[in-house]
């Protein structure tokens, strides 16, 4: 996320600045809890939220996100990299 985002958004997030919690989750547990998604190798899980206040989760953002996420070539082994895609659960 680039740093100082800020999302003028609506209702009590007006002019409020937006903070990301990433956090990267044990595989095994998510997939097992949530399924396998149709394409089914799962490499890394993690939890991306948002937030404009403690405990006040953003769900929306006036302009899109970009995320970026960096591997090495070992862990895209046997994976053809132009076939990777994120997948959201909410």
């Amino acid at each position: 996320m680039p740093a100082g985002y800020f999302d003028s958004g609506t209702g009590s997030c007006a002019g409020v600045g937006t903070y990301f919690q990433l956090r990267l989750l044990a595989k095994t547990p998510v997939v097992a809890t949530l399924g396998t998604p149709a394409k089914p190798q799962v490499v890394r899980t993690y939890d991306l939220s948002a937030y404009c206040r403690e405990n006040e989760r953003v769900h929306q953002f006036d302009k899109p996100l970009k995320i970026f996420v960096y591997y090495s070539d070992s862990e895209i082994a046997g994976l053809e990299e132009s076939q990777l895609e994120i997948f959201r659960y909410d």
